[in-house]
């Protein structure tokens, strides 16, 4: 399981590597040998790095308690640094370390936060909102480099209570541009970060379920309903944005399932359930039916809520 911590001076050896392994195998694709030489020579000053590690809002992302991402930020708002290990792209560690750095450029009330940013690494802060602001040229040993600053302004996040005012949850139909909408969120949360792809997943009968999501401007959270019988109705594909995970969205999704359901005439919701998101099931009233079992690579257990009580 990801994990994001403070990071320490002690972790300052293991930082330095995957900055350096980073650069030579990931960043290698848009520089060339020279440029990727003295890049990765900056992971050769020990004390320079212990210095950032102690100064600025410097965090690491653990996995089974290795080192797989860091990132930085200064108290001004100055995003130094945003590394992925090379064997944990497109897993959506960036994207959790960035939100977390958000939350401490929010905390400080900044008006915005920018970075300078690597030809590599320009899709994806440009995917996160931010914007070039400056494109420059700088040399650095005799090495000249194409550059350009990205920048982000900040809407200071509102409240939780706030934000379930503001979110509208509605069934959506199928075959329109917001079951599209629904598709990439879907593969984006719950499928990509498995190896997997949704569209491999046969679709076909998707027609005849019930579609539902959360809106916040655009799609943030969706949840199937999938009917089994006249009585019975599976819950399934439960995804909701992950920078807006733990804001009420799941709850709200799941509550307004049970409503629909309830209108269609089924008594019984049944669903598989990742083993991480049981805790948060149970809490909304449903309960554990036989052993842990795996699907799609990680362990689930069967859930089941009775709507008219047991």
């Amino acid at each position: 399981m990801l994990k994001i911590r403070k990071a320490t001076v002690e972790d300052a050896d293991s930082i330095r590597e995957l900055f350096r392994d980073t650069i030579t195998s990931v960043n290698k694709k848009d520089y060339d040998e020279k440029q990727i030489a003295i890049w990765a020579s900056g992971s050769e000053n020990k004390n320079g790095w212990e210095m950032k590690i102690t100064e600025q809002n410097f965090l690491v992302a653990e996995i089974d308690s290795k080192i797989v991402g860091f990132s930085s930020i200064t108290d001004e708002g100055y995003i130094d640094f945003m590394f992925t290990h090379k064997d944990h792209q497109h897993q959506g560690i960036a994207t959790k370390m960035l939100f977390v750095l958000e939350e401490i450029a929010n905390e400080k009330k900044l008006e915005k936060v920018w970075a300078e940013v690597s030809i590599t690494a320009r899709p994806f802060f440009y995917s996160k909102g931010f914007r070039v602001t400056e494109r420059f040229e700088k040399e650095v040993k005799g090495v000249k480099f194409d550059d350009c600053i990205m920048t982000k302004y900040i809407e200071h996040h509102i409240s939780k209570y706030s934000m379930e005012k503001n979110i509208e949850v509605r069934l959506i139909a199928h075959g329109s541009s917001e079951y599209n909408a629904e598709l990439e969120l879907r593969n984006k949360v719950l499928r990509i970060p498995l190896g997997l792809n949704v569209y491999d997943d046969d679709l076909s009968n998707e027609l005849n379920h019930f579609h539902i999501g959360a809106f916040y401007n655009e799609l943030v959270g969706v949840l199937i309903l999938t009917p089994l019988s006249k009585s019975e109705v599976k819950m399934r594909q439960v995804a909701v944005e992950e920078e807006l995970q733990g804001k009420g969205i799941g709850k709200m999704l799941v509550d307004f399932s049970e409503k629909v359901s309830k209108e269609k005439g089924f008594e019984r919701i049944v669903m598989n359930a990742r083993d991480s998101a049981v805790p948060f099931y149970e809490k909304l009233g449903y309960r554990k039916e036989g052993d842990m079992f795996t699907e799609v690579t990680i362990p689930h257990f069967k859930l089941y809520k009775n709507l008219y009580g047991d």
